[in-house]
């Protein structure tokens, strides 16, 4: 049973209803007439317990509705003028939104006579049938008071009158029916016809009409699962996502491969270094503990770095092409490295010297301190090279307009009475692959030229991915802000379909857990197709070029964690904000 008391309800100075008094009894059908503004709406927003700004006492099965609204709600059936069935959900799912139990779906379905319906959307089926598909919505989850808003304004006299007669059919022994309505066409299924005038009850016509119906379904009791058709739901309005999936898609790919390069670009560097340089080599002094150290250890090459002037050329040993810079052939002017113990290389002021028509002397015989040679290659003179001579190996000390000539070690070895170095060069095969050796490397602060000079470009790639974190973390609390609001927005124009879900007892919880859903859903596609585009971008790039550009696991995982922390704080904000609010406000 419900009993109003005493309940009034102003907007501002406008008084909308007025010391209301009134009990609604059980198995009676109750029609609350009057015309546009009277407070019909409102008093039925009371009544369901949408609206609870009022003044005066609700009661409901003797409870206060003040402390158990919830209770109240959930025995509330609402049917509107309009069925506000969703649009892209069929009427089988919009039914499914409600309650799961297809057998009471089955059983109120036949008995209004819309089961061909079930597989058709709402804008494909007539005002009538949506409004048959709107109380069979309501009886669902076995309510017990059913409220009908206008449920035949929009309809023509004959589909209205079917309405009528359906309404008629839900009259039970334990069920409280409500219409407001402005015209005569439920006068006939009505106990009591209340006429409203301006916010007071004006008039009341009683009628007794026997309650002989029993339509209520008596089924099994079934525990609702809404997973399935909440994951259908969220499909629905996550297609509409696109454009968002794409620019997603496309920060998160730039931010992947960004981060794979900065986490192998070392490794990979040197592994296309070691082709055209001496990676493995550093240099180590000879009379120091180090030397002793790494002397006898396995897989090491010493060379002793001989060297000699002798009327002004300077004579230099080369080590094995391996190990020498000159292994390079764009360090030389012409030619190529040194293969023969006669054939060795001159710089290009004594090429220059030599001959003037320095190509003339590639593979062909020069004679330096009495002895003749073979003249491989020609040393480039440029400044840069020059400068990467010197700082590759310690022992050299090359100037541009430098007369020098370089042999292998073991014919300049002959030439050689007393030789005394401060320091050696050492070759240590895959040296960067052997973390024992680097280890005992780094414990004696000996510098390794090759790493430094990767180090350098390391360091500018860091400083780079550095400042764009600065910039991201920047950027991400200004888009908070932004995109926060974004997501409001766009709730704004969703907030009477949020509103309509609670009225039809779709808990809160539940509404959140939707919302949510479509906005994770599009970041967690969007990281799918991230994923998926950059492995085949790394696979590509592995096949092709030999490059690995995969981040460290642990980093992609802190990644997209950080990512799905950041969009569930970002989209859970707005939503409650809009679920804080009451469904008055929601539905206005």
């Amino acid at each position: 049973m419900i009993k109003l008391s005493d309940i009034n309800k102003n907007y501002n100075d406008n008084v909308v209803l007025s010391n209301i008094n009134f009990n609604f009894n059980c198995g009676n059908i109750y029609v609350i007439k009057g015309p546009s503004g009277c407070g019909k709406t409102t008093l039925l927003n009371i009544l369901s317990g949408i609206d609870t700004t009022y003044n005066g006492k609700y009661y409901f099965n003797n409870l206060d509705v003040s402390d158990n609204i919830d209770y109240l709600k959930s025995n509330i059936g609402y049917v509107f003028q309009n069925s506000l069935l969703i649009s892209n959900l069929t009427i089988m799912d919009n039914l499914l939104l409600i309650s799961t139990d297809i057998d009471k779906i089955n059983y109120y379905a036949d008995l209004f006579k819309v089961t061909d319906l079930f597989s058709k959307f709402p804008n494909q089926i007539s005002g009538g049938e949506r409004q048959r598909i709107s109380i069979i919505r309501s009886l669902l989850l076995d309510n017990k008071v059913i409220i009908c808003d206008e449920p035949t304004a929009s309809l023509d006299r004959n589909t209205a009158e079917i309405i009528v007669n359906e309404i008629a059919k839900l009259r039970s022994k334990d069920r409280i029916i409500i219409i407001s309505t402005h015209d005569d066409i439920f006068d006939n299924i009505a106990n009591s016809i209340i006429c409203l005038d301006y916010g007071r009850i004006n008039n009341i016509k009683n009628k007794k009409i026997e309650c002989n119906n029993e339509i209520n379904y008596k089924g099994k009791n079934v525990v609702n699962d809404f997973k399935n058709i909440d994951k259908k739901y969220v499909k629905k309005r996550i297609k509409k996502n696109v454009r968002t999936k794409i620019i997603i898609s496309l920060i998160l790919l730039l931010i992947l491969i960004f981060l794979g390069v900065k986490d192998n670009f070392k490794e990979e560097v040197l592994k296309m270094m070691d082709n055209q340089y001496p990676i493995n080599t550093f240099h180590i002094y000879k009379n120091r503990e180090e030397y002793m150290m790494f002397k006898n250890l396995n897989g090491l090459k010493i060379y002793e770095n001989y060297f000699f002037n002798k009327d002004g050329i300077d004579y230099y040993s080369l080590p094995e092409k391996r190990d020498s810079i000159f292994k390079n052939d764009s360090i030389l002017y012409l030619g190529r490295f040194p293969e023969k113990e006669e054939e060795i290389l001159i710089s290009y002021e004594l090429a220059f010297e030599t001959n003037n028509n320095i190509e003339n002397l590639i593979n062909n015989k020069i004679t330096i301190d009495g002895s003749n040679y073979i003249v491989s290659g020609i040393i480039s003179s440029d400044t840069k090279n020059i400068n990467l001579i010197n700082d590759s190996n310690h022992y050299y000390h090359l100037n541009q307009h430098d007369k020098a000539v370089f042999m292998l070690e073991d014919k300049i070895k002959s030439k050689i009475n007393v030789f005394d170095t401060a320091f050696l060069l050492v070759s240590y095969d895959n040296l960067f692959n052997n973390k024992d050796v680097l280890k005992m490397i780094k414990q004696n602060n000996i510098s390794l030229y090759w790493e430094s000079v990767v180090d350098n470009y390391q360091y500018t790639i860091d400083l780079v991915f550095n400042i764009l974190l600065i910039v991201v973390f920047f950027s991400s609390i200004i888009a908070f802000l932004f995109i926060n609001n974004e997501i409001l927005f766009k709730l704004e124009f969703r907030k009477k379909e949020i509103g309509y879900l609670q009225i039809f007892n779709v808990s809160k919880k539940r509404i959140k857990k939707i919302l949510v859903s479509e906005y994770l859903h599009t970041v967690i596609n969007s990281i799918i197709v991230s994923v998926v585009i950059y492995s085949v971008i790394v696979i590509g790039i592995f096949l092709i070029f030999n490059i690995n550009i995969v981040p460290n696991l642990f980093k992609i995982i802190i990644l997209l964690v950080l990512i799905l922390i950041y969009v569930y704080l970002l989209i859970s904000i707005p939503i409650n904000k809009i679920l804080k609010r009451d469904i008055i406000n929601l539905i206005k």
